[in-house]
């Protein structure tokens, strides 16, 4: 102790330690503190010379280890530094520390190696600014990741209601991942008043690389996002993108190869008004600039994912291709092509409108053909197996306004399924003749249909959410004895959410 000076140092060593949670006692613990700091001027600056923590198990290593110095000033701002030069956390001496109830769930965690960290973070706390820096290395070597690092300046202006994001980073050169954000958000009004702000996100792997865990990319994906102005009148705008883009994952034999997108996206927060409706204009009216010209922009080339029936993977989808893009608050894909189970599935356009963003007023529109897509594959994954009576093929052209599913959905169109498995057939069926577990067409027509007809067709009419169908069948041996008139059933008006509901219901 010198004048105004003074130091202070404290050490703590417990070699042993035990205690118990809810009856069950922990293994052999140990605890070691060291802390030593100096204060100046009254203690109106404190620097930290050293703090060093461990949490260890006496027979082996150490679980918690750290060691931090730093420098505090106090006066018409408080303002300073923390330097956290060691932090390691080390999970393989737990379950020999912790009560025994709670060593499998120690155990069970992902990290078997030890994990460190380094941190700095300066502050300046007054009263009209306040301004945060922080500087940190992460090392998880479980993952393979030895440089995440963050870098992070933050200006508060209390008088000017603003908060200013400079240079914020974070990214790993060995992952050739990037996170880049700044800008600006002013807080006049709740939740903000105006906003400048920037977003980007690259993750780059030329060759085939774990990002986390089982999680392994090749290839380009980036997203670039800017907002500008309050949540009332202002925009976000941006672009998604990937270039040859593969993603694998053993664990859950999931594969997706060939990922080729350039999305654009525009957001706009002013709610629309609602007398313009976008399921009755023409899509080029939607896409009205060079920009968002009606090209492919989202490709695929195979989706793998693990079989239903059987533990392998199995291919889903191949040869996608799609033009997808997201302005004026529409969403819109048009010109998709994909091969699904040794068929296809196309559409030339399917539209989503968030309008004013209430539920009600929201917009969408389907344009699909589905051509013998083989559902008979999610029983048996190979070909030579499956009968050709498995196939599907559809079309279906509907568009409705209102999204509340818990009201009421009535769009209006049409869906025409040509070909058709008969166990498929056979759950459309019941969703339509079956009410409370009894038919509703009457005995001997339903004993013809069960026991001498095939459903062939189903012709689904969408009108003000009620659907009326028209049901073709074909004879089996014994339709010469049983029939129905003209081969076809024509079931009344069915709510079209009590039909799905029925549907789902079917085993």
């Amino acid at each position: 102790m010198n004048g105004s000076t003074m130091d202070i140092g404290v050490e703590l060593n417990i070699p042993h330690l035990a205690y118990v949670i809810e009856g069950s006692k922990s293994g052999d613990n140990g605890v070691k503190l060291t802390a030593s700091a100096t204060g100046y001027n009254n203690f109106k600056r404190v620097k930290i010379n050293n703090v060093g923590f461990d949490f260890f198990n006496p027979g082996g290593a150490k679980a918690l280890s750290l060691a931090m110095s730093g420098d505090v000033a106090m006066g018409k701002a408080t303002e300073g530094y923390i330097n956290i030069s060691r932090l390691r956390l080390n999970t393989a001496p737990l379950p020999a520390m912790v009560p025994g109830r709670f060593r499998k769930q120690v155990a069970d965690i992902p990290l078997k190696k030890p994990v460190d960290l380094n941190l700095g973070l300066n502050f300046y706390l007054g009263s009209d600014i306040v301004k945060a820096g922080v500087d940190m290395l992460a090392m998880i070597p479980d993952y393979g990741v030895n440089d995440l690092k963050l870098k992070a300046s933050v200006v508060q202006d209390n008088k000017n209601k603003k908060v200013t994001l400079n240079d914020v980073y974070l990214g790993s050169k060995n992952m050739n991942l990037a996170l880049n954000a700044g800008g600006m958000v002013e807080l006049k009004k709740t939740p903000l008043s105006d906003s400048n702000l920037k977003v980007s996100l690259e993750l780059n792997n030329p060759k085939m690389k774990s990002v986390w865990g089982p999680w392994n990319t090749s290839g380009m994906m980036k997203l670039s996002a800017f907002m500008k102005g309050d949540l009332a009148t202002g925009k976000a705008h941006g672009s998604l993108e990937f270039k040859d883009f593969n993603l694998e994952n053993s664990e859950q034999k999931l594969a997706v190869s060939g990922f080729n997108m350039n999305f654009p996206f525009e957001y706009k927060f002013k709610a629309r008004t609602v007398d313009k409706s976008y399921i009755s204009i023409n899509q080029d009216m939607v896409i009205d600039s060079d920009q968002f010209a009606d090209k492919p922009n989202f490709k695929i080339s195979s989706v793998k994912a693990k079989h239903p029936a059987r533990d392998i993977p199995f291919e889903f989808m191949k040869d996608f291709n799609a033009y997808m893009v997201f302005k004026d608050n529409v969403f819109s894909i048009s010109n998709l092509k994909a091969s699904v189970m040794d068929g296809s599935i196309s559409s030339k356009s399917i539209l989503f409108n968030l309008a004013d963003f209430d539920l009600k007023n929201m917009e969408f529109s389907v344009n699909l053909d589905v051509l013998n897509v083989n559902i008979g594959r999610l029983d048996d994954a190979t070909t030579k197996n499956i009968s050709k009576n498995a196939e599907l093929s559809l079309n279906a052209n509907f568009s409705g306004r209102g999204l509340d599913i818990n009201k009421e959905l009535t769009p209006s169109g049409n869906i025409n399924i040509f070909r058709i498995g008969e166990e498929f057939a056979n759950r459309l069926m019941k969703g339509l003749s079956q009410e409370k577990g009894k038919s509703k067409l009457g005995k001997p027509v339903q004993f013809a249909l069960d026991n001498s007809m095939l459903a062939q067709s189903f012709d689904f009419r969408l009108d003000k959410g009620l659907v009326y169908t028209k049901v073709k069948f074909k004879g089996k041996a014994l339709s010469r004895i049983f029939n129905v008139e003209n081969e076809e059933v024509v079931f009344d008006r069915i709510p079209i959410q009590e039909y799905l509901r029925k549907v789902s219901e079917e085993k």
